[in-house]
């Protein structure tokens, strides 16, 4: 009976106060976690024991062959005192071993449970930064003013934000898995993503045309592929009031640049060393040079290839670098062949936001002939006086000769005689 007790009920050495503590210690800990993990770690801890439940399996059907009885419990009361003891220090010090091996397997299953507490943190605080980050996300690109949008390889909508949405006047799960042949009226639209998708580009950007409320607008689509091409995301602006800048700016650059071909007087910029940066044909003309391009690669120094005299390039640049201006400057300038003419500038001084002067323009008159003209009238007019004054000296003559003086004193001087005058 004594037997039967101690190998049904062991005593409580076996299961010492150390050992409860640490296993009340190991619950408080196990408590808390996820029963995931607890329940992971249990089943390796049973899986642990396995080969000491398969051992003590053998032990006990050894012990019972070995008493030759046909029940475990026969075997025990057949035992004596001195096989009971030895039997029963083999049982001690099988519950010794278990015991340690119970001590080696949970620090074992602590770090177990530490690993995967480690592992379940790391993994919800990634997917809540997943989260987050995916919130931010979505808010940029539902405030970004502009239309963005996903498709898949058969040019099905995955995805829009709400501009997309708000410029078709539909909501976003109303595009979503719709084709892009939805876009009614914006046939150029759809026939660029689809071209895109089956194309072997990855990027590409187009202007296309899009209406709007029955409103024709330009926009700038832009297309990436991504998931190795099985999908694309598109980024449209709306570049109308661009568009038509741009267009504006066009035309009146054409228009400058119509002027500037065709005027008669001659257009020029110049750098402040001296040097053309543009001309028209019609100053080069003045200058007697081929074409404006052979002037500006000819001329390196304007104050010694233009001007004949270099003080009035001198006078020139002081007066438009103080005033800003210069009105009617005239000048003597050379020409290509080396022949001298007359010219006046009208120019300005251009300057940056920080008042530095870049460049001067200006107009240039070739004034040759309207000097000839001014010199030959100013001989004439010269030629006019001379002849004035000799009539206005006959007429004085006339008047002094008719005068009642005159006639008297000639009567006089006709009297006198000189003979005895002079004698």
């Amino acid at each position: 009976a004594q037997l039967q007790q101690n190998l049904f009920y062991p005593p409580p050495l076996l299961i010492s106060v150390p050992m409860k503590r640490y296993l009340a210690h190991l619950f408080q800990l196990t408590i808390h976690r996820s029963s995931v993990m607890v329940s992971a770690g249990i089943v390796l801890t049973l899986a642990s024991f396995v080969p000491l439940g398969w051992c003590a399996w053998q032990a006990y059907h050894l012990f019972a062959s070995t008493v030759g009885a046909s029940s475990a419990l026969d075997a025990a009361s057949r035992l004596t005192p001195e096989a009971f003891n030895g039997f029963k220090r083999q049982l001690v010090l099988a519950s010794a071993i278990a015991t340690t091996g119970l001590l080696m397997i949970l620090p074992i299953w602590w770090a177990m449970l530490k690993a995967l507490q480690g592992c379940s943190k790391s993994r919800t605080a990634s997917e809540r930064a997943l989260h987050h980050a995916k919130e931010q996300l979505e808010t940029i690109i539902n405030t970004v003013p502009a239309n963005i949008s996903w498709v898949d390889a058969n040019g099905v909508f995955m995805g829009v934000n709400h501009c997309l949405a708000d410029s078709l006047s539909l909501s976003p799960n109303a595009i979503v898995g719709k084709p892009v042949n939805m876009l009614a009226g914006n046939a150029e639209l759809a026939q660029f993503l689809n071209e895109f998708l089956l194309s072997p580009n990855e990027v590409e950007d187009r202007r296309v045309e899009i209406t709007i409320d029955g409103e024709p607008r330009c926009y700038l689509i832009g297309v990436q592929k991504y998931k190795q091409g099985k999908a694309a995301v598109s980024f449209g602006l709306d570049i109308t009031e661009c568009q038509q800048a741009e267009d504006a700016l066009r035309i009146a650059e054409e228009k400058y640049r119509s002027i500037f071909e065709n005027a008669l007087e001659g257009i020029f910029q110049s750098s402040t060393d001296g040097r053309f940066i543009s001309v028209n044909p019609a100053m080069a003309k003045i200058h007697r040079y081929d074409s404006a391009t052979k002037m500006i690669d000819s001329v390196d120094n304007i104050a010694k290839q233009i001007y004949v005299d270099p003080n009035r390039q001198q006078d020139f640049v002081k007066v438009i670098n103080e005033r800003g201006t210069v009105e009617s400057f005239e000048y003597r300038s050379y020409c290509k062949d080396g022949s001298i003419i007359w010219t006046q500038v009208d120019a300005r001084a251009v300057r940056d936001k920080k008042n530095q002067i870049l460049y001067y323009e200006g107009i240039v008159q070739d004034i040759t002939e309207r000097v000839y003209r001014e010199d030959q009238l100013r001989r004439q007019l010269k030629e006019l006086q001379i002849e004035i004054n000799q009539e206005q000296r006959k007429e004085a003559v006339v008047t002094l000769t008719s005068s009642n003086y005159f006639q008297e004193v000639k009567q006089e001087v006709a009297a006198i005689n000189l003979e005895e005058f002079w004698t």
